[in-house]
């Protein structure tokens, strides 16, 4: 529909001032009138209409949903985590918007034939970046910037977990956590899951130790990297920022943004932690 309406207001302007010329030679005393080539006016008017519907177009086939795209029928694509106690584990994300980085996540117990999934915060924007802790035995963390998972092998559960942080900021200990299901996210609040089918799961008491956890490696994009391939960070690489203290003496060998300095006399240096997205 919107193309028709492009193509329209494209082709009414010289049509416009097509019949203005003919009325013209047929009524000659209306040529003085001519000084404001009124065709011509009529032309960039529906130009920039035209151009307006163009650009609505344009925005909304980015950030909305054209009917050719169904996010139900995307294909997941898996990410094998460490075993624990010979169980496979798989984290797993799939698109949900066809142009922007958008997507939507689970995890994955057991062999496919006999798997319990289940469906984590999806991603509303930005590259896919978790980092992996092993808490016990049987136990995993998964980490974003915003969220906590626990992955529970011996109540073959996952969780959204809370937790309180200790004087170093870190957090210490899992003071509640709330069980996930297949069903996909709709909503949350500090205490409760909403899920799409109008069904919801409440936060309940779970006490943990978290100071002796172990990182184990980091999923980022579209692969599982051990710490000897990526040191344990915040965020994404391409947008992290390695100011920290515990990151101070990696600043400028490790990180994977080169720094940019103008190195002419007089010139002032950028501000400490600011990395140029040139690279």
């Amino acid at each position: 529909m919107e193309f028709l309406l492009v193509v329209g207001f494209l082709l009414l302007p010289p049509l416009v001032l097509w019949r203005c010329n003919r009325f013209c030679e047929n009524h000659p005393s209306t040529i003085p009138f001519r000084t404001v080539p009124v065709g011509c006016l009529t032309m960039f008017v529906f130009a920039g209409l035209a151009a307006i519907i163009a650009a609505f177009s344009v925005l909304f086939a980015v950030f909305g949903f054209p009917p050719s795209f169904d996010k139900e029928s995307a294909s997941w694509s898996t990410i094998f985590l460490p075993k624990i106690q010979e169980c496979p584990i798989a984290f797993e994300q799939r698109p949900s918007h066809p142009f922007l980085a958008e997507y939507d996540y689970r995890i994955r117990l057991g062999e496919r034939d006999n798997s319990a999934c289940f469906r984590l915060w999806p991603n509303t924007g930005g590259r896919t970046y978790l980092n992996v802790y092993r808490v016990s035995g049987d136990k995993l963390l998964l980490k974003d910037k915003y969220v906590s998972y626990l992955v529970d092998l011996a109540q073959r559960q996952v969780y959204l977990v809370r937790c309180e942080r200790g004087e170093d900021g870190s957090e210490s200990t899992i003071h509640s956590a709330i069980p996930l299901s297949e069903k996909a996210f709709d909503g949350m609040s500090s205490a409760t899951v909403y899920f799409t089918d109008g069904t919801s799961s409440e936060a309940i008491p779970y006490d943990l130790d978290l100071r002796s956890c172990e990182y184990i490696g980091c999923i980022m994009d579209y692969s599982f990297y051990t710490p000897d391939e990526q040191p344990e960070g915040e965020g994404h690489p391409r947008y992290r920022r390695n100011s920290s203290p515990h990151n101070e003496e990696h600043d400028e060998e490790e990180s994977p943004l080169p720094l940019f300095r103008d190195e002419r006399p007089g010139a002032r240096l950028p501000r400490q932690g600011v990395w140029d997205a040139r690279a």
